[in-house]
């Protein structure tokens, strides 16, 4: 199998079903979809279970409590049969060529992770947000996150080599930046620029309260900085952290 499609959910009832259609309406067919229900506590289960019984490519992980998105991921990986392990949020769409597009890729260039463009939706507003172009250690972790997770589709064997996702729940909200850093000594990376996917900003249901995110995001950084994390630091970093902010105001206004 060339694909497995690692979808975590939670509390996820009013847009699961088109992130998953949006994957069964792929062009390229050869890929299963690994639905990890995190506890939730409304219909996400019950909606999933319908549409698994239509499709055999769709399977559901019920969790029996919250273990965040990193966990969540985790599990699906080690389920998962696919050469390569493609990420989607459950709010996220993806666009009819991204697999046949992407498979394309990965054969031209051997690489280990691609990720390609997306665009964000806020309110009916739309934008294109453009991956990269920091590839290396230094530059992601000096300059920004410009990786985005349901847009990126990484090789299963160096998910492995790495340790997958992070479940400290200490840096909850930073667990794709954290893999994409410790990826990025490893693995080659590819950035397609070609807009295959949307991002719904509006949506997203894994937004904290900003003085909950600032200390997750403290805590990132005293994982990489070994605990000498100073102002320098910390206002060098202030655009990976702008998003969080932004998310937080617009969740509220």
């Amino acid at each position: 199998m060339r694909f497995s499609i690692i979808i975590p959910a939670y509390n996820a009832e009013k847009y699961i079903e088109r992130a998953i259609n949006s994957v069964l309406n792929q062009t390229f067919q050869d890929f299963e979809i690994i639905v990890i229900n995190d506890a939730s506590v409304d219909n996400t289960a019950e909606l999933v279970e319908n549409l698994a019984k239509k499709n055999k490519k769709i399977k559901l992980i019920n969790l029996k409590e919250n273990k965040g998105q990193g966990a969540a991921r985790n599990i699906g990986i080690k389920k998962a049969r696919g050469e390569f392990i493609a990420f989607l949020d459950a709010d996220d769409l993806w666009f009819s060529n991204k697999l046949e597009n992407i498979e394309k890729k990965f054969r031209e260039t051997n690489a280990d992770l691609i990720c390609h463009d997306v665009v964000r939706v806020r309110k009916g507003n739309k934008k294109v947000w453009k991956c990269g172009p920091y590839k290396d250690y230094k530059s992601l972790l000096f300059k920004k996150n410009c990786i985005f997770t349901s847009a990126t589709v990484v090789r299963k064997s160096k998910l492995f080599d790495v340790g997958m996702f992070s479940e400290d729940k200490e840096i909850l909200g930073f667990e794709d930046y954290d893999l994409w850093l410790r990826l990025s000594k490893i693995a080659k990376f590819v950035f397609v620029h070609e807009t295959l996917g949307i991002y719904n900003a509006d949506e997203g249901y894994l937004v904290y309260e900003i003085k909950r995110t600032l200390k997750h995001y403290l805590n990132f950084l005293n994982t990489y900085f070994k605990g000498k994390v100073s102002i320098g630091i910390v206002l060098r970093k202030l655009r990976v952290f702008a998003w969080a902010m932004k998310a937080w105001i617009y969740r509220r206004f």
